[in-house]
């Protein structure tokens, strides 16, 4: 990326009752500046909100590092609260589902969330649990073990599990990861294994991080994070 190319924040792009800065990336999208600080789900989701923004997808913030290229913390944790967590009916297998909830969803999800903690556990019996098991998106059975394959020949990038998580975006995440950490070789795929119960739905985040040992794709139910969010396209000015 030469001087030229280098992104830079739109003055005045996210308006809302107070103007602030944001990116128009294009085809990827118009995102707000990250949050100043690290901060639990319930602040993520209200950082969001304010800036009539929904949170950030994996795939989101997988064109923002490579975008971005390490500026605007676009290298730190970023929470991608989009990621459901639950058990089978039928057989109580645990498996995940990742969502995209719209601005009135998340509205109706803020007053749930925990303000110390980074998910929230919702009863499919309450309205607002059913419509986030109702809600399409990929879903998949938790695997018993971390998936980790190598960058090499596309191993990690094109595996199927990796591209429900980065579904248009896995060859850029690939790309930023080696810009940042040329030596190395591998990705995992980490993945939580709770005590949920039947009738349970738990809402967290997806985790995009990039660390100079391991690279994790994961949910991260106990880490603070960055705060990011997406306009959808109405609310482009």
């Amino acid at each position: 990326m030469t001087m030229a190319d280098k992104i830079v924040p739109v003055k005045g792009l996210i308006k809302v009752a107070y103007n602030c800065d944001g990116y128009d990336l294009d085809r990827d999208g118009s995102f707000t500046l990250a949050s100043p600080a690290h901060l639990h789900l319930r602040d993520v989701v209200k950082y969001c909100l304010d800036r009539d923004s929904v949170p950030v997808t994996p795939d989101d913030q997988a064109a923002l590092q490579d975008r971005l290229n390490g500026d605007d913390f676009s290298w730190e944790y970023t929470q991608t609260p989009g990621l459901l967590h639950f058990q089978t009916v039928e057989n109580g297998k645990q498996m995940m589902r990742l969502v995209k909830p719209d601005i009135d969803l998340w509205k109706e999800l803020l007053p749930h969330i925990p303000e110390s903690q980074n998910y929230v556990d919702l009863s499919v019996r309450d309205g607002i649990g059913q419509k986030l098991l109702d809600m399409s998106g990929s879903s998949f059975l938790v695997p018993k073990e971390d998936i980790v394959l190598p960058f090499a020949n596309g191993e990690f990038q094109d595996n199927c599990e990796v591209r429900r998580i980065f579904p248009d975006n896995a060859d850029r995440y690939v790309s930023s990861i080696k810009m940042q950490y040329p030596k190395v070789t591998h990705g995992r795929i980490c993945y939580s294994r709770s005590d949920l119960e039947k009738n349970m739905v738990r809402v967290g985040s997806f985790g995009v991080v990039l660390y100079d040992s391991d690279v994790v794709a994961g949910d991260y139910f106990s880490i603070d994070g960055r705060a990011r969010g997406k306009l959808p396209v109405v609310a482009k000015k």
